[in-house]
């Protein structure tokens, strides 16, 4: 499970950096796979991966707590995705795309930092 942290926490951090120097681009990615089809069950299954692989693999890192506690987190996110519902988050989103770019890259910055932190923690 460390390996799927591992993966998560990589492309985190690499699609935080593109973000950063090409904000619209990520924003417009964001938009195109969120509209499909599969898009909301994209976004479940994704939070249910990371979170199982979180707590899992979290006696096996250097901040074992923490990776738990986000593991659940992302469990409790998937959970409440299909609760919030489609229309709603389709203005959430809408409203992000719509962000300033510095709002965007500054978001971003954080999630470079927590991608690299997964990463971290795990190697």
């Amino acid at each position: 499970m460390k390996y799927v942290v591992l993966l998560f926490g990589m492309t985190v951090t690499a699609m935080s950096a593109w973000g950063i120097f090409q904000p619209r681009a990520l924003t417009q990615v964001v938009l195109q796979t969120w509209r499909k089809p599969w898009g909301m069950a994209f976004a479940v299954g994704v939070r249910l991966v990371l979170g199982a692989a979180c707590i899992l693999a979290a006696p096996d890192t250097r901040y074992p707590l923490l990776y738990e506690i986000f593991g659940y987190l992302a469990l409790a996110a998937a959970v409440a995705i299909p609760l919030i519902g489609k229309a709603r988050l389709d203005r959430f989103i809408g409203y992000w795309a719509d962000s300033p770019p510095a709002l965007v890259r500054t978001w971003l910055l954080l999630g470079l930092v927590f991608g690299s932190f997964l990463v971290y923690g795990v190697v």
